[in-house]
Formats: structure tokens, sequence, C-alpha cells
């Protein structure tokens, strides 16, 4: 633990790292501001999940999304972390995007 300043009552430069005294630091302390850049990026999902309400829909644009971005490569060939990430981008949970690339590779395949 860093050494906290000579004035302050609470931390003096002697005590040590314990419990007690992490559980004594005031709630101010701890910052976590939201960017930005982050606040339109959850403004832009909100609004495009007001624009296309129903989640498979989204999910399918994310596969062509997806499919036309890499080309030669399709929504077979991503692993489930790439899966991920385009659901999150398109507002759509993991399940539902999971059930849809499912359902479309089966498709794919039947159409063979």
């Amino acid at each position: 633990m860093h050494k906290q300043d000579a004035t302050s009552p609470r931390f003096p430069t002697t005590e040590e790292n314990t419990i007690a005294t992490k559980m004594a630091r005031p709630e101010a302390k701890k910052r976590s501001r939201t960017s930005e850049r982050r606040k339109q990026e959850l403004a832009n999902r909100e609004a495009y999940r007001q624009r296309v309400p129903i989640a498979p829909h989204r999910a399918r644009e994310a596969i062509v999304d997806f499919e036309a971005a890499n080309p030669g490569m399709t929504i077979k060939d991503a692993d489930w972390w790439t899966i991920k990430a385009l659901a999150r981008n398109y507002a759509v949970d993991t399940a539902t995007m999971g059930f849809v690339v499912r359902d479309t590779i089966r498709q794919r395949e039947g159409m063979r």
C-alpha cells in the first residue's frame, strides 16, 4: 500500500495494509466513469435495438455483415468468442445468437 500523506487523520503513514484499512476507505475514492465513447456506443446499440426490435433479425444481420467483412469466411468458421462479440455489438443475447448461427449452418448444409 502506498504511503498516505501525514496530514490525513484517517490514514496515518504507519498503518499497514490490512482488511480493516481497506474496509475503512471512503467510497468516494472509487472512480468509475463511463467514457464518452462508451456512452455513445451504448446509445447507438439502444437506437439499433429500437429500430430492429426482433432479436433474431439482428442476429441474421450480424451474420450477413460478418461474412461481408470477412470474404471467404462463413459464420461456421468463426469461433465462439467472435460470435459472442457479434452478439454484443448487435444487441442480441448469446443464446439467441447461438440458435440463429446453428440454424443458419443447418439451412446451408441442407441446401448443398
